[in-house]
């Protein structure tokens, strides 16, 4: 196995358990880099995971990157995602 799918499982790893498994109160998403694959978008897969188990989503759109693509996106769309 590469090194690069090893990484891959080791992000994807920790953000279930980080997420699902202790069973967030809150996720509380800034930043985040915009990236040409969109299936490697690290907080699109955060916001999916949160949503999964019905941990609210708190988006800080005011800095930026990828969040603040997602914030416009779900502005007013969704009462699961809270956006700041």
């Amino acid at each position: 196995m590469c090194i690069g799918m090893l990484l891959m499982l080791k992000w994807e790893m920790m953000r279930e358990n980080m997420i699902c498994k202790e069973k967030s109160e809150l996720l509380i998403c800034l930043g985040g880099k915009i990236k040409d694959d969109k299936s490697q978008q690290g907080v699109d897969i955060e916001v999916e995971l949160a949503k999964s188990v019905n941990v609210p989503v708190a988006l800080v759109g005011t800095v930026g990157g990828r969040i603040g693509a997602l914030t416009l996106h779900f502005r007013g769309m969704s009462r699961e995602l809270l956006v700041i």
